[in-house]
């Protein structure tokens, strides 16, 4: 399998060179590896804290599990968009929390009607 960038912390960086907005993508990125880490949704330990590499951090897919990548797949622009609107702060993971538990709920069968 090929690998491939899921996101890449220097992209949004070159948005803007506002200290704010940078500050803000960096705790985004923290907050998001944070987040896969506690909840097993990595293959092996991200840098988090004082390792964090604040301008070249870049989430691969090789470093997510199935599930970790189907819920980036899912909610990280949704997460991202509300953190860019002003709804959430860019440290709160609830709508990727909330989208984890609901990934991991049981499928309900289909039944055939």
């Amino acid at each position: 399998m090929n690998d491939m960038i899921m996101s890449d912390i220097s992209v949004h960086l070159a948005a803007s060179k506002r200290t704010k907005y940078r500050e803000t993508i960096v705790t985004i990125f923290k907050s998001l590896a944070s987040f896969l880490q506690d909840n097993g949704l990595t293959v092996h330990p991200l840098p988090t804290g004082d390792q964090f590499p604040a301008a070249t951090f870049k989430l691969m897919r090789s470093d997510l599990t199935n599930e970790g990548c189907e819920l980036i797949k899912g909610s990280l622009d949704r997460w991202m968009k509300g953190i860019n609107t002003a709804k959430w702060p860019a440290s709160n993971t609830s709508v990727l929390a909330k989208a984890l538990t609901k990934l991991r709920q049981p499928k309900e069968p289909e039944t055939g009607a």
